[in-house]
């Protein structure tokens, strides 16, 4: 088996995140597994939707399975503590701002829908995924891994 191209790595990751289900099969975390894949579904849907799609979404959806397993190794070693005593409310909003920014500016930019009402509609369907990542991000933990994936890949 050979983890060179794009597929092998996307079967990589598939198996990594198999394994490391294995040695982290802890229903405690089973909350932050899904929150993680969760996150990390909504935005790269979130890029995917703005770029029409492509391959690499594609193979980023194959991945992410992999990506939330190494959070979910992460999560083991993050202190509570970090998450009690950091008030993510303005890290958050700031975060969820810039995010909004970003496909406000690329749905006014888009060539490919002629008409504001079409833009308006696409972007205010965008706008449901960064609704969904506000109900979720509710600690430092995610908020983090939310900055560090999309930053990271997009």
């Amino acid at each position: 088996m050979s983890f060179g191209s794009e597929q092998g790595q996307d079967t990589y990751y598939i198996l990594y995140s198999y394994f490391l289900r294995q040695k982290y099969n802890d229903k405690n975390l089973d909350t932050v597994r899904e929150n993680l894949i969760t996150i990390y579904q909504t935005i790269n849907d979130i890029f995917g939707y703005l770029q029409y799609g492509g391959t690499f979404f594609g193979h980023q959806f194959n991945r992410i399975n992999g990506y939330a397993e190494y959070g979910v190794y992460e999560y083991k070693s993050f202190s509570d503590i970090d998450n009690k005593l950091t008030d993510i409310g303005r890290l958050k909003m700031l975060y969820l701002t810039s995010l909004k920014e970003i496909i406000h500016r690329e749905a006014e930019l888009d060539n490919e829908i002629p008409q504001r009402a079409e833009k308006a509609a696409r972007e205010n369907e965008l706008l449901k995924y960064v609704a969904t990542l506000d109900k979720i991000i509710d600690n430092y933990f995610y908020l983090k891994k939310a900055q560090q994936f999309q930053y990271s890949y997009y």
